[in-house]
């Protein structure tokens, strides 16, 4: 039999049966819109951050990913999760990290990949105390 030839576009997919023949081309899901922590955002105070991002219709899960590098080279995590949040199991030194989401459908196609990175400190600053002494200052005669 003669072999089809498909050309797929960035987002695309096609099936292909044991047979050989392609299924009908395909949109890959969307990458998901992060949300939580703020594009490019310092987390204060919390070594294990919630990630989270908005649900995309026909996703049956997530794919996550967090990094200490653009690349995903120095991957510190890799989850599968049903919701549209994760929170790190372990707390994370102070600095600079990566995140990625893609999502997965029913047929088990993956989607594009949402990107973007936050950074983690520790505020050493001890907050301010204020005080107001009623009846302290009394003058006594």
């Amino acid at each position: 039999s003669p072999i089809k030839k498909v050309t797929l576009k960035e987002g695309e997919c096609v099936r292909v049966s044991s047979s050989g023949a392609p299924d009908a081309k395909r949109k890959l899901l969307d990458a998901p819109t992060l949300t939580v922590p703020g594009a490019d955002r310092t987390v204060w105070n919390r070594p294990q951050p919630q990630l989270a991002w908005q649900p995309l219709a026909g996703a049956i899960r997530y794919t996550i990913e967090l990094s200490r590098n653009r690349e995903f080279t120095d991957l510190l995590y890799s989850a599968k999760v049903e919701q549209a949040s994760w929170t790190v199991p372990q707390d994370l030194p102070d600095g600079a990290y990566f995140w990625r989401v893609r999502a997965v459908d029913s047929e088990q196609f993956v989607g594009m990949y949402g990107t973007r990175a936050f950074s983690l400190g520790t505020d050493h600053v001890p907050p301010a105390l204020e005080l107001t002494l009623k009846g302290a200052w009394e003058e006594r005669r």
